[in-house]
């Protein structure tokens, strides 16, 4: 009804599998329920070509890799990013989402 979302693009989300509707910015960045289900969705996909799923997978362990390079906080940055890509202004967490940019 409005709410974006994310949807998997080679099954077009035939019977609602592959379409994700996190409804907060706090779902959005716990893994579990983002990228874990989009990931294990992309490898059950039938639609999806196999050179996607193998790119995948190797894409999944790199980012394991890289992952504990970054510093602390780095992973939900960018959630929160795609989160204001999706909602723009639509308040998250309880409160408004800001669009300033951060000194690092």
């Amino acid at each position: 009804l409005g709410f974006a979302g994310l949807a998997c693009r080679h099954c077009n989300s035939e019977n609602s599998r592959g379409r994700f509707f996190p409804s907060n910015i706090k779902t959005m960045s716990d893994t579990s329920k983002t990228l874990s289900v989009l990931h294990s969705h992309m490898l059950r996909c039938q639609q999806c070509p196999f050179r996607v799923k193998v790119g995948l997978q190797n894409l999944m362990l790199k980012h394991d890799e890289e992952r504990c390079k970054m510093k602390f906080g780095s992973q939900k940055a960018f959630f929160i990013h795609i989160w204001k890509r999706l909602h723009g202004k639509r308040p998250f967490d309880g409160g408004m989402v800001s669009h300033k940019k951060s000194n690092p």
